[in-house]
């Protein structure tokens, strides 16, 4: 992110910080979705089991 130009020089803003911290929220988040996926897996074949 550009914060301030002058003459030739530009001054960027350290995003590292906002860009670690969104990829953290994705693992996060693909964490959760792969268990839920799981969860679901698994209800299914209990239920499968239930139903023999």
């Amino acid at each position: 992110v550009i914060k301030s130009q002058m003459g030739n020089t530009t001054v960027f803003e350290d995003v590292s910080p906002q860009i670690k911290s969104t990829i953290e929220r994705q693992k996060q988040q693909k964490l959760v979705s792969d268990f839920i996926e799981e969860l679901r897996d698994d209800a299914m074949i209990l239920t499968y089991k239930d139903r023999l």
